[in-house]
């Protein structure tokens, strides 16, 4: 009898956390509970996965192997696992119809730099976020000596090959409320000439979702719910004004920046709802860029969340993204 207690347990377990995990892609962050565990390493999923086919390896094989098969299709296409390689031909990268692109989010640094892999890249167009805080940017630095055209517009640095031709600040919709941040503005948007061609490049930041979580998780209360839902709120009312703005677009667009969200859920398949995503169509890997300091045992140290975002209209070719 305890036996076959045990065995639907883990059976029960598992269909937890497969609804969980389909949840956080069907509901994303419109769903406060389930809008937490977006953020959570999706390692964690397979660890679980693995020690409930360890314990019913014996008694019930079946689940073992299910919970084998769940982890493989979690960690392939669920996660948008790319297997794409860049073309042998590296003269494409000279093309003058080829355009380069970096972002890069300066805020919480640490100290480290990224000369080097700015270097390596040599990209033609490097957006920054963040680009106020001490340190986040050094002009006449070695690595930006071939981006002689720049543009800043409070925090948001454009970095260029080409001339910019325009730069203007985006601010939100959001009406004025004392329960919220001042978010006054995401981003900014910047015209280049490419080449004769005018093209769109936006430049995002969005705000984080970091002090409302740690308030739930520190201090948990009705309150500190609600400044949470709110701020999801607020995030998806951002998304829908920027996808406005990409609808009215008659140009070629590029959109770099850090998006404080993973792209999962509903929010994220509006936003690719007129823009490409360079890294599902052309990426390697997962595509993770954070969190570079922090150490969980379900990461070992490692990235697990992909919130920078390279996006691009159906006028481009996507050829490689890292």
């Amino acid at each position: 009898m305890l036996r076959r207690w045990f065995i639907r347990w883990l059976w029960l377990n598992w269909a937890v956390i497969v609804l969980l995990v389909l949840l956080t892609h069907l509901c994303g962050q419109r769903c406060w509970l389930v809008g937490l565990l977006v953020y959570t390493p999706p390692q964690m999923w397979l660890v679980f996965l693995a020690v409930i086919a360890l314990a019913a390896w014996r008694m019930n094989r079946r689940l073992a192997l299910l919970c084998a098969g769940t982890a493989v299709v979690f960690a392939g296409p669920l996660w948008e696992w790319r297997t794409h390689h860049p073309a042998v031909n590296t003269g494409i990268w000279k093309d003058v119809k080829t355009l380069r692109v970096l972002t890069v989010n300066r805020g919480d640094h640490h100290g480290h730099s990224c000369a080097s892999f700015v270097m390596q890249q040599q990209p033609d167009l490097l957006a920054m976020q963040d680009s106020i805080t001490p340190y986040a940017y050094i002009p006449g630095a070695p690595e930006y000596a071939a981006l002689a055209n720049q543009s800043r517009v409070s925090e948001f640095l454009l970095l260029s090959r080409f001339p910019i031709t325009k730069a203007q600040l985006l601010k939100t919709q959001l009406s004025a409320d004392p329960r919220r941040p001042a978010y006054l503005f995401k981003g900014a948007r910047f015209e280049i000439d490419f080449n004769g061609r005018p093209v769109a490049v936006y430049n995002l930041h969005m705000p984080s979702p970091r002090r409302d979580m740690h308030q739930l998780a520190h201090s948990p209360s009705l309150e500190a719910l609600e400044a949470l839902r709110r701020y999801w709120r607020d995030h998806q009312t951002m998304i829908e004004d920027f996808c406005a703005r990409i609808d009215a677009e008659t140009m070629p667009v590029v959109v770099l920046g850090d998006w404080n969200q993973p792209p999962i859920g509903p929010n994220y398949r509006r936003l690719i709802h007129k823009l490409q995503d360079s890294h599902t169509q052309s990426g390697l890997g997962y595509g993770w860029s954070f969190p570079g300091d922090w150490w969980t045992p379900f990461t070992a140290g490692n990235v697990w969340l992909r919130l920078d975002l390279v996006l691009c209209s159906h006028d481009w070719l996507v050829l490689n993204s890292e």
